[in-house]
């Protein structure tokens, strides 16, 4: 005689997760996460963009040297990333 396994709640609660996770097609998206942003962040802007964490500043190449981001711009970009991958993850 089979003993039928009753899901946990931790059961019903990871295939809910994937349910959500599955696009229209079927397949499952890949998940974002802060830690996948940044390397995205990391990778559109190395080169341009540069945090000193001794100062706490973003510092910005202007092609000849290191200059303190005086507008914001990391900031800036920092936003339309975060416009860019919220629409990936919708569609």
């Amino acid at each position: 005689m089979a003993v039928e396994h009753q899901p946990t709640p931790i059961d019903l609660l990871a295939e809910k997760q994937r349910r959500e996770r599955r696009g229209a097609d079927g397949r499952e998206r890949a998940v974002l996460s802060e830690d996948a942003a940044a390397l995205r962040f990391e990778e559109q802007f190395s080169g341009r963009l540069l945090f000193d964490h001794d100062a706490g500043r973003w510092l910005e190449w202007d092609g000849q040297r290191w200059r303190p981001d005086r507008t914001d711009r990391a900031l800036h970009y920092a936003r339309e990333l975060a416009r860019e991958l919220a629409c990936d993850q919708s569609s």
